[in-house]
């Protein structure tokens, strides 16, 4: 994968989430007919948190080799995700107190110090605070084996969450968080092994004889269409029927985990090799995630989550004052304004860049 598109392919998944999330308030189905889900039938985290692992296994392969440097990198990413995680549970508390004044202060602000209690909307900055923070614990392995072992730990957390079914890092932070993080982050440590062996991966695909490249794609797509198609989730945790439906994602289900990776495959076969049939996608994926308007969304990826956050906040504290169609109006105005504000952010930078670097 080209890396100069993740800033346009975080953009996309960004917008997208805005989407979702505003389609599923009461009335609001119909917008949800403008995202991927109705096409793949999956949303957005199953491609951040992929993303995430496959960026930072690709930059200690090939930038940050170093433990120090390293080290240095997680601590600041974890400051960052922790930061932005309290920012986002702002709007939420003031909704909570202003809707019971007689609400104690201190256990809500003890709870969410601790990571316990949050803001809806808010699970991806979790599942990232704990995905780096088994990366921590873990990364003493890296120098001196590579990996392997790190993943295989990640591998058998995630087989001992699928035993039973809980949201959170085993409970923990679950009176907020809607997936099973102990599940999650193994797709998390999977890609960052993956981005770390990047280089020799696409070596290998690229040399993999072009028919056998187009039957490989042609096998994803009809795997792809076929998981479509309603089927069962076998578990064998009691009282699942009991759940929510998405129950499957939520817990990332074997099943869905490998819907997740098809998608993904097939997403790097098409970037890797514009050639035949595959042409004209490669040339459209790199043309839409190469839209300005899309690529600065995705440039501020954390700060634009959180904004993506306190809209949905304002969303649900005022929609109810207006008629259906107004919530229509109201919601493709949050939409419009987010994607504005990255890119007049960043058209003022440029602006105020040329303004001091003109001569006097």
């Amino acid at each position: 994968m080209r890396l100069d598109l993740v800033d346009g392919i975080r953009g996309h998944l960004l917008i997208g989430m805005l989407i979702a999330h505003l389609s599923f308030a009461p009335g609001m189905a119909a917008l949800g007919y403008f995202h991927h889900h109705q096409l793949i039938g999956m949303y957005d985290a199953e491609f951040f948190i992929p993303i995430s692992g496959f960026i930072i296994g690709y930059l200690f392969a090939q930038r940050m080799n170093t433990t120090s440097l390293f080290y240095k990198f997680l601590n600041a990413r974890l400051w960052t995700i922790y930061k932005y995680y309290l920012l986002s549970a702002v709007p939420f508390l003031i909704i909570a107190f202003f809707a019971n004044p007689s609400l104690s202060i201190i256990g809500p602000l003890t709870n969410v110090a601790v990571m316990q209690d949050g803001g809806a909307y808010s699970d991806i900055l979790p599942i990232y605070f704990y995905c780096f923070l088994l990366l921590y614990m873990l990364f003493w392995m890296v120098p001196h084996i590579g990996f392997v072992l790190p993943l295989i730990v990640s591998a058998t957390i995630y087989l001992w969450s699928q035993s039973q079914y809980q949201t959170g890092m085993f409970g923990l932070s679950s009176r907020f968080v809607i997936f099973d993080i102990a599940a999650w982050q193994f797709l998390f440590m999977l890609f960052l092994f993956l981005g770390a062996r990047s280089k020799d991966a696409a070596e290998v695909m690229r040399r993999i004889p072009i028919r056998t490249y187009y039957a490989a794609f042609a096998l994803l797509v009809i795997v792809l269409v076929a998981g479509r198609i309603p089927h069962p989730y076998p578990t064998s945790f009691p009282g699942y029927e009991e759940l929510n439906p998405n129950w499957p994602r939520m817990q990332l289900h074997p099943l869905f985990l490998a819907k997740i990776l098809t998608v993904c495959l097939l997403f790097t076969l098409v970037l890797l090799r514009p050639e035949g049939f595959l042409k004209w996608p490669n040339h459209f994926a790199k043309w839409y995630f190469a839209l300005p308007f899309v690529r600065n969304v995705g440039k501020y990826s954390i700060q634009m989550f959180t904004l993506h956050v306190f809209m949905m906040a304002l969303f649900n504290m005022l929609s109810n004052e207006f008629t259906l169609p107004m919530q229509y109006v109201f919601a493709i105005g949050l939409l419009a304004l987010f994607i504005a504000a990255p890119n007049l952010w960043v058209n003022f930078k440029k602006r105020r860049s040329a303004f001091v670097e003109a001569p006097a």
